[in-house]
């Protein structure tokens, strides 16, 4: 009789193996207050509303501006969403006070 044991494997995979998905700060990053993330995270938005929120942020805090001139085509570009449906959920982000406007130049609160 030898002294020999059956592993089981039960799912878990090899540790080793498993790859790491880390966000590459070397790639950029947008420097943002935690005022106005906690602000915005406890907000009633949409999810429409809360994506072109996302692509405003990420146009002027992004390239650490605090207003720039965003269209609703490039809006449309990063939140993959039509051009209508973003101009229509920036303006009620605008009336809800949650951004500014003036002419074609946009910031947040």
């Amino acid at each position: 009789m030898t002294n020999t044991a059956k592993i089981l494997n039960f799912g878990r995979g090899n540790f080793a193996e498993q790859e790491r998905n880390v966000a590459d700060l070397d790639d950029g990053y947008a420097r943002l207050s935690n005022m106005l993330l906690e602000a915005y995270s406890g907000a009633d938005l949409t999810k429409r509303q809360f994506k072109v929120l996302l692509a405003i942020l990420r146009k002027t805090y992004g390239w650490n501006k605090p207003m720039d001139r965003i269209t609703d085509s490039q809006l449309s570009e990063i939140t993959k969403l039509p051009v209508k449906r973003c101009n229509e959920a920036k303006l009620e982000l605008v009336r809800m006070n949650i951004i500014k406007q003036q002419g074609g130049m946009f910031w947040t609160k």
